[in-house]
């Protein structure tokens, strides 16, 4: 599971937590990567949060956050203040999947506004669920997603030089 994947599971469990506005920091350094995703949805678990089960979403639910505690070794924390859940994690190996537009587009498919940084070594790419709409590159319809991977490529660049 690439980090991104772990991405895509907190994205899921903020969306289905209520949220309707989520940041997500993902930072790439030295083979590991730190992920922080922050949003205004719901906290309401009893128990262990990163216990496989642990849901209010019904039977059958509730593996995302333990997948998590998994990958990272149970380097992660969930906190709630100033009205927003926050989720961080760390993975020692951290690395990019393979087509990050092809990585990144299912995130943007959620039902939130999403705000997504990745840093590496200092360079930083950003796109937001607002800027993918303005561009016509939310990534819903066959033409927008051939304008969203170019929209990704570009912004790669300023990652990787």
């Amino acid at each position: 599971m690439d980090i991104l994947d772990l991405v895509r599971e907190a994205v899921e469990n903020s969306v289905e937590a209520g949220a309707s506005f989520i940041e997500v920091s993902v930072s790439m350094a030295d083979g590991g990567g730190s992920v922080a995703v922050s949003d205004d949805g719901v906290l309401s678990v009893d128990g262990d949060p990163f216990e496989r089960g642990c849901t209010t979403k019904g039977i059958g639910r509730g593996d995302g956050l333990s997948l998590i505690r998994e990958a990272s070794s149970g380097r992660c924390s969930l906190e709630r203040w100033n009205g927003r859940t926050v989720l961080r994690f760390h993975v020692d190996d951290a690395r990019l999947g393979e087509g990050l537009s092809s990585s990144l587009l299912p995130i943007f498919l959620f039902p939130a506004e999403i705000a997504l940084t990745i840093d590496m070594a200092g360079r930083s790419m950003t796109l937001r669920t607002g800027e993918l709409r303005d561009a016509d590159a939310f990534p819903d319809r066959a033409g927008a997603i051939g304008r969203f991977r170019e929209m990704v490529r570009q912004k790669e660049g300023e990652i990787y030089g």
